[in-house]
């Protein structure tokens, strides 16, 4: 696998988080003229999205309406290789900025239930820079990494993460809250991460200024109060032969804490407590695939988990644990549909718990349930309707009921490379499909008709009646269709349909004339 490859999935791993998110999405903005691709080819891509909400408390909690607000993020990655500049080396840049209101204070609970709406700055709607980061990749199994960098994209989880814009909205599933007091959001650090095969951080290191910095370039404050570390090991399983993950961490900090503060991860008084530093978590997650799509790999659904322990002098939480179900739908037609439910409990303090009684009453555990659908209504537009019901760990406030919708909206996100082998989301234009043939799995229990148009000795790209392309692992199919892909007719058929000019089109409408002659697992290349 080239370095490049293994660097841009280190520098891009923000937009490949959960199951299938490399389904081809469109920006409202199309390609500007061509000029987009151009600046890809050449080593530029931007992703820029607006996600928006609507939500509102209809029963319990402390105040009971529906307020608006939102927030942009904007996303520029550099290529320098592609550049001509060094190879390996990539540049991501975030600029982000909250708008409106938010009803995380209107629930009673400690965890935000729209945590994006807080982000960066909670207070503010000016817009920061929260990530500024050089990455080199050293080899093909390792990189370093400098810069500016917010944490939100750590404790992946392939049903549970996404940033609260493409799953969850709620900080209990979009990472593990024990953390949020020990890592800052967004700050100046380094660290390394060592690579897996498919280019993904398997071990990750980092050590970050121990404060919080989004309102500033962070230089001024870097490491005056102390230090940060990080660590993550996240390894990739295949029980019964289907994909997951199990990812374990530990992050510590030393900086004297005299105060809640103000974290806008959490909805916390900003009260004094008793001097102390090194506060510490350990935390554990996993996601299961119990279905896998036999036609896309890309697709399917399985469940997840969350667990974490910390320090009860410093954290409000000192434990923390959830667990749910996530995926893609099913159905025909809703491919790019994804869903989820979830569960948590957050265990108080039992040292910092008694402080803000003083302030807030009593006490206790909190818990919340969540459940939302992310419905692709375009290829720019998704809109997730959402409930949640939370019960507060402030015992004197009623069970909220949290009713809203979520749309996000992509203005400026260059395609994706079009990927062959994890079911691309090609349109097949112009061609009939005079040699289609039943296909099956080796269970026997999936079939589907289709005409073989490429193969490699791993998979066989099939187009279906419908024309859409699916891939499909060769050792996935029947004993009679590996036998027949061994055959000289299967390489000549495949020939015939990859070696004929014709029109692709892509989901969102842009039209490719030329004939394939070349694709790896996700590039491929058209000759016109």
């Amino acid at each position: 696998m080239r370095i490049s490859q293994i660097a841009r999935s280190l520098a891009l791993a923000a937009a490949s988080v959960g199951s299938g998110q490399a389904l081809a999405q469109e920006p409202l903005t199309g390609d500007w003229c061509g000029n987009r691709t151009y600046l890809a080819d050449n080593g530029v891509t931007f992703q820029f999205d607006v996600a928006q909400f609507y939500q509102g408390v209809t029963a319990g909690g402390l105040n009971q309406h529906f307020k608006y607000g939102g927030h942009g993020d904007y996303v520029t990655n550099v290529d320098f290789g592609k550049l001509g500049v060094q190879e390996g080396l990539f540049l991501k840049v975030r600029a982000e900025h909250r708008f409106g209101e938010n009803i995380n204070g209107d629930t009673g609970a400690f965890l935000p239930a729209s945590v994006l709406t807080a982000l960066p700055v909670a207070d503010s709607e000016e817009l920061y820079l929260t990530n500024v980061l050089f990455t080199q990749a050293l080899s093909e199994r390792f990189a370093v990494f400098a810069g500016k960098l917010d944490t939100l994209d750590g404790d992946l989880n392939a049903f549970a993460h996404g940033r609260g814009k493409t799953q969850f909205s709620n900080v209990g599933f979009v990472t593990n809250p024990a953390l949020l007091r020990v890592v800052p959001y967004s700050t100046l650090g380094c660290g390394f991460a060592v690579l897996g095969d498919e280019g993904e951080p398997v071990f990750s290191y980092m050590l970050l200024n121990s404060e919080d910095t989004a309102k500033t370039s962070g230089f001024s404050e870097l490491f005056n109060d102390g230090v940060a570390m990080a660590a993550e090991l996240r390894l990739p399983t295949e029980f019964y032969g289907l994909p997951g993950h199990q990812l374990v961490g530990a992050a510590w900090n030393n900086r004297e804490f005299t105060s809640l503060g103000q974290d806008p991860r959490v909805v916390l008084p900003d009260i004094p407590v008793a001097q102390a530093s090194d506060a510490w978590a350990v935390y554990w997650n996993f996601d299961q695939h119990l279905f896998v799509d036999p036609c896309d790999a890309g697709r399917g659904w399985g469940v997840f988990g969350r667990a974490a322990i910390s320090d009860e002098e410093i954290n409000p939480l000192s434990w923390f644990l959830s667990f749910g179900l996530g995926g893609h739908n099913p159905m025909r037609g809703h491919e790019a549909d994804t869903w989820g439910a979830g569960w948590f409990v957050a265990g108080s303090s039992g040292e910092i718990g008694p402080i803000i009684e003083t302030f807030l009453g009593p006490i206790g555990d909190g818990h919340g349930v969540e459940l939302f659908y992310n419905w692709q209504a375009t290829p720019w537009l998704n809109v997730t309707p959402d409930l949640q019901v939370l019960a507060p760990s402030r015992e004197n406030v009623d069970t909220a009921l949290v009713l809203g919708v979520r749309a996000v909206i992509r203005f400026a996100m260059t395609i994706r490379p079009l990927a062959f082998l994890v079911a691309a989301c090609l349109l097949f234009v112009g061609a009939t499909s005079c040699d289609a043939r039943t296909w099956s799995d080796s269970s026997g229990q999936y079939t589907v008709d289709a005409e073989l148009v490429a193969l490699t000795e791993k998979a066989a790209i099939l187009q279906r009646g419908d024309h859409h392309l699916v891939s499909i692992d060769v050792e996935q199919l029947s004993e009679e269709d590996q036998a027949y892909l061994a055959t000289e007719e299967a390489k000549l058929a495949a020939d015939r349909v990859a070696n004929k000019q014709q029109t692709w089109t892509t989901v969102g409408g842009i039209e490719i004339i030329g004939n394939v002659v070349d694709f790896v697992e996700r590039d491929v290349t058209f000759q016109r």
